[in-house]
């Protein structure tokens, strides 16, 4: 599964990381590396309990929506306005693909 997610650089150094599609997930982390595994943790967390709840997953934003979102987000009060958003697309592995691969 995969997401584009929007990594948002904050005045008190770190970043924000907010994807879209799932608008019940921000994290954040002290360094890029950081902000990245958690995303990846958060979003993994999220589909699996999507899944568990029956619920139907996000259709996934295209490129031009989430650079949209950044341009407004670059606004807000607390961003680093001298650090560029980094819109990264966030993979991720359910429970449910690690037993097909595991049977594959």
């Amino acid at each position: 599964m995969r997401y584009l997610s929007l990594f948002i650089p904050v005045v008190e150094g770190g970043y924000t990381v907010v994807i879209p599609d799932f608008p019940e997930i921000v994290t954040e982390g002290s360094t890029l590396n950081e902000a990245m595994d958690m995303a990846e943790d958060i979003l993994s967390e999220t589909i699996e309990d999507y899944i568990q709840e029956g619920r139907s997953l996000p259709i996934q934003s295209s490129l031009e929506a989430v650079t949209l979102i950044a341009q407004k987000e670059i606004q807000r009060k607390g961003v680093d306005q001298t650090r560029q958003p980094l819109i990264q697309l966030v993979s991720v592995i359910t429970q449910g693909q690690q037993k097909e691969l595991a049977y594959a």
